[in-house]
């Protein structure tokens, strides 16, 4: 394993996001301090087009479908459908866990964490099942 070495975060000027990077040579981790996803502009931006792309790709394999196209392509457009909506997901469920997972669980109420982690358990439990 190769060590790491974090600077100082570094806080970046005339940035509404407050935008908070830690560097070193090897590693880059972004931390966004945000509560909801309206309150992270990009993130929503990376998901609506996200979102909107698989919409497209879905109403293509429908029309593939009908137009009785190639197995092997219709699957392969399928398959891209599957990793955009995927991707998604992962972005999304590390911003509930920045977000809402650290509220819930540097508090001092075990129910509120406790139902926390249910609810995330619940979630990766269905987005990881095959």
């Amino acid at each position: 394993m190769m060590p790491v070495s974090i600077r100082r975060p570094v806080q970046r000027e005339g940035n509404p996001l407050r935008r908070i990077v830690l560097d070193d040579s090897a590693l880059t981790v972004n931390f966004y301090p945000f509560f909801m996803i309206h309150s992270n502009p990009l993130l929503q931006k990376k998901l609506l087009l996200a979102i909107k792309k698989s919409q497209g790709t879905i109403t293509k394999v429908t029309q593939m479908i009908e137009d009785n196209a190639y197995c092997g392509d219709i699957g392969q457009q399928i398959n891209a459908v599957i990793g955009l909506l995927r991707s998604a997901n992962i972005d999304l469920m590390k911003n509930h866990l920045i977000c809402c997972g650290t509220d819930a669980l540097s508090g001092k109420n075990s129910k509120k964490s406790a139902q926390f982690v249910e609810e995330f358990a619940r979630i990766w439990d269905v987005s990881t099942r095959k």
